[in-house]
């Protein structure tokens, strides 16, 4: 079952970003039926013990929904490691780390942020951007538990304060 489809219009022609010689740059997909993005770049892992830099494919998609893959064949393929809704994003920061730019995503129901590395300092503002803009356009009508607070008391806010980030994070199908 697929989500709401958005279409934001935007300015730039082409790609968004400059092929670095690691070939790691984030290119806006111009008609693709499925992704605005698709690219390849690091995502801390989420170890606390020793967190470390995982190379994997990431896809921002048309429903909303900001996704990585172990690599290019597993998208292909299907084989989703991780789905974030972009409309629980409460802020996106860029830091600049040379030769790395960071992109951290930070959520109400989590404590710690989803970070993605990359050398495309472009592509990666360009990206945030896109999120930003893409976030501002998911209503609460789009929510898909939206049906369950009709009639209640409860928000859906406080729901998933109380349920944690797993309630919208999904990874491989199931709970984070």
């Amino acid at each position: 079952e697929q989500g709401p489809q958005f279409s934001i219009r935007t300015n730039q022609g082409g790609g968004t970003g400059r092929l670095k010689k690691d070939g790691k740059a984030i290119f806006e997909l111009k008609d693709h039926p499925r992704n605005f993005f698709e690219f390849n770049a690091e995502k801390l892992s989420s170890s606390n013990w020793t967190p470390k830099w995982q190379s994997r494919f990431f896809a921002l998609t048309r429903v909303g929904t900001l996704e990585y893959y172990r690599n290019r064949i597993a998208l292909k393929d299907g084989k989703l490691r991780l789905s974030i809704f972009v409309g629980d994003i409460v802020y996106a920061t860029v830091e600049q780390h040379p030769p790395y730019v960071i992109l951290s995503l930070t959520f109400a129901s989590k404590q710690k942020a989803f970070k993605i590395r990359s050398r495309d300092f472009a592509g990666i503002k360009n990206l945030r951007q896109f999120m930003m803009r893409l976030k501002s356009q998911l209503h609460i009508t789009s929510h898909p538990l939206r049906s369950v607070f009709e009639d209640s008391e409860t928000s859906s806010k406080d729901y998933f304060m109380n349920h944690g980030a797993g309630s919208r994070i999904h990874k491989r199908g199931g709970r984070v």
